[in-house]
C-alpha cells in the first residue's frame, strides 16, 4: 500500500493494483476518467495481475509487475517534480504527465525490478541483481549520480554503490535525500549497511556534524551503529532517516518532524519505545512516522500532528512514538503501515465481533426495518 498527497494505491494479492482518491492529473491511472474515487478501483492491464510492489509520490505512482519485472508509472510530474515519471521522448522532451500506466523503458534490457520508492521529486528502483537506479529531480544530489545534480529524465544506475562492491536490498526516497540498505557483494548473505546521500541539513544523513553542513554527492556508508549491526530496512522523511536492525531496534538520523525538544541526531541514535521489544516495520511521511511494534499488535506514530496524520485525538505533535488506541486496541494484527506526506494508513486483520457487538448490530437492523 502507498499514499500520495491526495491519492492512494494498493497491491491486492492475485488481483492487481487498486487506486483511489483524487483523480486529477491522471494520478489514479484511469486514462480519460480523471474523476475522484472514494473506493478502490482496479487498474486494468494484464501486467498488473501479479504486481509485487507499488509506491506513490505526491501526485504520481510506480508499480512493479511480477509478470515481466518491469516498472510502470502514471500520474502528474508537473509542479516541481520534473522528471519523476522517468520518461522522455525526442518530440516533447521530459514527460510530465501520463493518465494510464506506462512501462518505463530506461532500464537495461533483461533487468527485473523488485521494489520501488517514490519521493516528492525523485524515485528509485532496486533490481533483482542488487543494482539501484534513480531518476527525477537531482537537486541537492538526491539521485547520487557522482556529483551530477541535474534532472535525470530516465532511470540511471547509482555507480557509487556498484564501485563499492555493494548489492542493494532496499531503498527509500526522502524529499531531497535518499537512503539504501546494501550488503557487501563478496560476503555472501552478509550484514546490512546503511548508505545515504543528498541533502544533509538537520543531520538526516547520519554522517556527523561536519558532514551535515553540505550535501553528499554520492552514497556514503553510515557509521555509528552498535558493533555487528545488521540493518534490514530504511524509511526517509523530509528531516529524518529511520532504520530497523535485525534485532528489531529502531534508529533515527535527524529528527522526525523537528518537534523533539532535543537536538537532531547527527549520527544513528536508538529510538526507545518502552515495553514492546522493538519494531517490525516503519514508514515515513514528510513530517511524521509510523512503526509496527514487535508482535504486530500495535502501531506507534510520532512527529508533526497536523491534519490528523498521527491518528491521535487533538492533532497535537508527538516528539516520541505513541501507541494508537481506538479500533487497533481490539486484538487486531497489523500487517502493514504506510504514510503519505500528511496521512497514515494501515492494513489490519479482521476481528470477530463480541456477543455484545453482535447484539447491537442485530438491534440496529431491527430498528432499520421498523422504519422502512
Amino acid at each position: 500500500m502507498a499514499l500520495g498527497a491526495r491519492h492512494a494505491a494498493a497491491v491486492v494479492r492475485h488481483q492487481g493494483v487498486y487506486t483511489w482518491g483524487d483523480g486529477q492529473g491522471g494520478r489514479l491511472g484511469r486514462g480519460g476518467d480523471v474523476g475522484d474515487r472514494s473506493r478502490p478501483c482496479k487498474l486494468e492491464g494484464i501486467e498488473f495481475k501479479k504486481a509485487v510492489d507499488v509506491a506513490a509520490g505526491g501526485q504520481y505512482s510506480v508499480a512493479v509487475s511480477y509478470h515481466d519485472g518491469a516498472a510502470y508509472v502514471w500520474g502528474d510530474a508537473s509542479g516541481g517534480c520534473h522528471g519523476a515519471l522517468g520518461m522522455a521522448c525526442p518530440s516533447v522532451g521530459i514527460v510530465s504527465g501520463v493518465s494510464r500506466p506506462v512501462k518505463m523503458r530506461g532500464f537495461p534490457y533483461g533487468v527485473r525490478v523488485t521494489t520501488v520508492s517514490c519521493g516528492a521529486f525523485h524515485a528509485a528502483a532496486v533490481t533483482a541483481g542488487g543494482d539501484l537506479f534513480t531518476w527525477g529531480e537531482g537537486a541537492f544530489h538526491a539521485l547520487g549520480h557522482d556529483g551530477d545534480k541535474s534532472t535525470s529524465p530516465t532511470p540511471k544506475r547509482v555507480r557509487g554503490l556498484v564501485d563499492a562492491g555493494r548489492r542493494v536490498c532496499a531503498v527509500s526516497c526522502g524529499v531531497y535525500h535518499t537512503a539504501a540498505v546494501a550488503k557487501d557483494a563478496a560476503m555472501g548473505p552478509g550484514t546490512g549497511e546503511l548508505w545515504t546521500w543528498g541533502d544533509a541539513d538537520g543531520g538526516k544523513l547520519g554522517h556527523g556534524m561536519e558532514a551535515g553542513k553540505h550535501p553528499v554527492h554520492s552514497p556514503q556508508r553510515v557509521h555509528g551503529f552498535e558493533q555487528d549491526a545488521d540493518v534490514t530496512s530504511v524509511s526517509c522523511g523530509q528531516w529524518h532517516t529511520l532504520s530497523i536492525l535485525a534485532d528489531y531496534s529502531l534508529w533515527v538520523c535527524g529528527s522526525v518532524g523537528r518537534v523533539a525538544p532535543t537536538d537532531p541526531a547527527l549520527v544513528p541514535t536508538r529510538v526507545d519505545i518502552p515495553g514492546i521489544g522493538g519494531v517490525e516495520a516503519v514508514a515515513s511521511g514528510e513530517w511524521h512516522a509510523a512503526a509496527i511494534g514487535r508482535g504486530r499488535g500495535a502501531i506507534y506514530t510520532w512527529g508533526r500532528g497536523r491534519r490528523g496524520a498521527l491518528g491521535h485525538a487533538g492533532g497535537r505533535d508527538e516528539h516520541s512514538p505513541r501507541a494508537l488506541g481506538g479500533t487497533l486496541a481490539g486484538g487486531r494484527t497489523v500487517h502493514s503501515v504506510a504514510c503519505g506526506p500528511e496521512s497514515t494508513a494501515a492494513i489490519v486483520s479482521s476481528r470477530s465481533m463480541t456477543v455484545a457487538e453482535r447484539a447491537g448490530l442485530t438491534k440496529k437492523k431491527e430498528i432499520g426495518r421498523a422504519h422502512v
